[in-house]
């Protein structure tokens, strides 16, 4: 039964689950900040987001119900392009390796397991109902751009420092952009160029500094777009940590499920926690074959780490402008 509190100016959730325990679980730690909206099945869900899906925000989908199971309404929404703009969380108590795989490949933004873990509940929600709004608004064109650059970087010849244009050749119309001495300013020329629409101009230069996050949200969306198009053989999404943290250990499950891989510095954990980030970082580059940093200013541990690389002879690209 399609339930929701009184009309109000919040974001929309949708939340598919035959058990009604789980569906009033998720809305308690929802409703403060969305208006929540619950069925019981799959195929209620279908029916409602086919009459007013671009209402919704986000869909938090279980993949073990009756009538339609979770697997086949991402199926559905995939082949109708739904998840395009509506972003689907899986949530399920026995989700394992090939579960998260399969919902992947049919479109899943991201999951969360039962029992539900409140936290990582309203991230999740929050990281994921941001970043579709950013892909979906003018942003989307930073998006694209930035895929490109990302795969591009892996297609640098390092030896002759240029840039191989891979996907329009002679014609690439950004290929002007990218005949630019530094990747700062490769970037920069993007907007220069009329590339990004001048009201998000402040807001693309704000993510690629870091502010709130953005950055890594839209990193982490590369490194998925990039698996998802060119294959998983050749890209993973790895959290490298100097230390155990109490936040891994309390949900390990969960990240080992959101990176491909999780890594503790063994060299790192040894030392004094003030030391352990710049022991970590050095022992990243010295396994590194390219080191690519964003560091602006003469100070702090990434300029630290950048200076390292230099001396040891890294090949490195600053996306910054100072050397």
């Amino acid at each position: 039964m399609l339930d929701a509190g009184k009309n109000t100016d919040k974001l929309k959730i949708l939340i598919v689950d035959d058990s009604e325990l789980n569906r009033e679980l998720l809305a308690s730690m929802l409703e403060d900040e969305y208006e929540i909206y619950q069925v019981e099945n799959g195929k209620k869900a279908i029916d409602i987001l086919e009459k007013s899906r671009e209402e919704f925000k986000l869909v938090l989908l279980d993949m073990n119900m009756p009538v339609m199971d979770g697997y086949e309404v991402l199926s559905i929404m995939k082949r109708r392009r739904w998840l395009d703009r509506l972003p689907v969380i899986v949530i399920s108590a026995e989700i394992g390796g090939k579960c998260v795989k399969k919902a992947y490949e049919l479109g899943a933004s991201d999951y969360f397991v039962r029992p539900f873990n409140e936290s990582i509940v309203l991230r999740r929600v929050r990281n994921t109902i941001t970043l579709y709004d950013n892909i979906s608004s003018n942003l989307n064109d930073a998006v694209t751009m930035l895929s490109t650059i990302f795969f591009r970087i892996l297609k640098i010849d390092l030896k002759a420092d240029t840039y191989e244009i891979i996907e329009h050749g002679e014609n690439d119309p950004l290929r002007e952009c990218f005949q630019k001495e530094s990747i700062s300013e490769c970037l920069m020329g993007i907007a220069e160029e009329g590339h990004i629409h001048e009201e998000d101009y402040k807001e693309y230069v704000e993510f690629l500094v870091g502010r709130d996050g953005a950055f890594d949200l839209l990193v982490s969306a590369t490194v998925k777009r990039c698996k998802k198009k060119y294959g998983e053989h050749n890209s993973a999404l790895v959290w490298v940590l100097p230390y155990s943290t109490a936040e891994l250990r309390d949900n390990e499950d969960a990240f080992s499920r959101y990176y491909d891989e999780i890594e503790i510095c063994e060299e790192a954990a040894l030392r004094h926690y003030k030391s352990a980030f710049q022991v970590r970082n050095r022992k990243m580059v010295d396994r590194s074959d390219l080191v690519i940093f964003y560091v602006a200013r003469k100070s702090g541990g990434a300029y630290q780490t950048m200076k390292y690389a230099k001396r040891t002879g890294t090949t490195l690209i600053n996306l910054g402008k100072i050397d």
